[in-house]
């Protein structure tokens, strides 16, 4: 998602005519507020992402990555580290400790003849968490390639501002 307060827009690795590509999305519905105790009044996002399948804790080494496809769409949230993910058209989201963290990964080798390239110079911690039956959250496209730190900040404007 990308960070700063109210920042709900999630870059998505998708494919556009075969082709690995980033989208801008943002996951529907956008104002939910949470009711739990301790967060009450806080933006959930736990409904919004839909069921998950098995999670897995892994840890990434340094590496210069070839093009590579994900075996199921899934959440990567990473914990720690720095790593660059690129796509053919030359787009790339760069994931660290303290900007985007979570990313939805979707082009598998069934939908994407390219695949995408994930070099990192450093250790990088992530959890890699498959939605359930590789279902994809309902969501809106906001635009294409990934998600800028001007992304629509949904607490403060919505999506009116879009139409």
């Amino acid at each position: 998602m990308c960070s700063g307060t109210g920042h709900r827009a999630l870059s998505v690795l998708t494919t556009r005519d075969t082709i690995s590509s980033f989208e801008c999305w943002s996951l529907t519905p956008t104002n939910a507020l949470s009711s739990a105790p301790g967060l009450s009044g806080a933006m959930s996002l736990a409904h919004e992402m839909g069921h998950f399948a098995n999670v897995t804790y892994q840890i990434g080494y340094p590496y210069s990555s070839a093009d590579h496809h994900t075996h199921a769409p899934h959440f990567a949230m990473y914990l720690s580290g720095h790593a660059e993910i690129i796509v053919p058209n030359g787009d790339k989201v760069i994931v660290n400790s303290g900007g985007n963290r979570v990313i939805l990964v979707m082009d598998t080798m069934e939908n994407s003849s390219t695949g995408h390239s994930y070099p990192s110079h450093e250790e990088t911690i992530s959890m890699m968490i498959p939605t359930k039956d590789g279902q994809i959250p309902e969501h809106r496209v906001l635009y294409d390639g990934p998600c800028t730190m001007d992304a629509v900040d949904f607490t403060k404007r919505g999506l009116a501002e879009l139409d």
